[in-house]
């Protein structure tokens, strides 16, 4: 535990972390930053769920509508972590024992993962009548991204820290 004090300790010294995480108008833009990465990760995630749900998007195929909406995922979700990060950076001492901060981490990888599972399927899903494992992975996904925001919702909340 106390080598992982010092890096978090570290980064939470930092010049560059500790500043803008700080002061307001950083602070409260990388916040927004964050938040609209994540948008773009759910709703294009949904998208994808809904479209396998057969409630969205029924003149494309699911083919045409995964080309435009994983780049998208990916892209966004590569600025969600690095933003996630800065903020993280800035209080790291507070989320060292935070149980829900892990909790938070681990439910998004397994999100990441159930879009990773869709992505690898699509070819095998994209049919008149989607089969049945698309659309339970379908429904699989959009519990864990409501699950997982909750949480992420609910960690400052719930131990003062963020």
């Amino acid at each position: 535990m106390h080598t992982l004090y010092v890096i978090y300790h570290g980064l939470e010294t930092n010049a560059f972390f500790a500043w803008i995480t700080a002061y307001g108008p950083t602070s409260g833009g990388l916040e927004l930053f964050h938040y609209f990465s994540m948008f773009i990760v759910v709703g294009s995630s949904f998208y994808i769920d809904l479209r396998l749900l057969g409630l969205a998007a029924k003149d494309q195929t699911l083919k045409q509508l995964a080309e435009r909406a994983f780049p998208a995922i990916w892209i966004a979700m590569i600025f969600n972590f690095l933003s996630g990060f800065t903020m993280f950076a800035g209080s790291a001492t507070g989320y060292l024992i935070n149980g829900w901060f892990y909790f938070k981490m681990v439910a998004t990888v397994v999100c990441l993962l159930s879009v990773w599972i869709i992505q690898r399927n699509i070819a095998n899903w994209d049919l008149p009548k989607i089969p049945i494992s698309g659309k339970v992975m379908a429904i699989i996904s959009m519990v864990l991204w409501i699950g997982t925001i909750l949480i992420g919702v609910e960690v400052p909340a719930i131990t003062g820290v963020g």
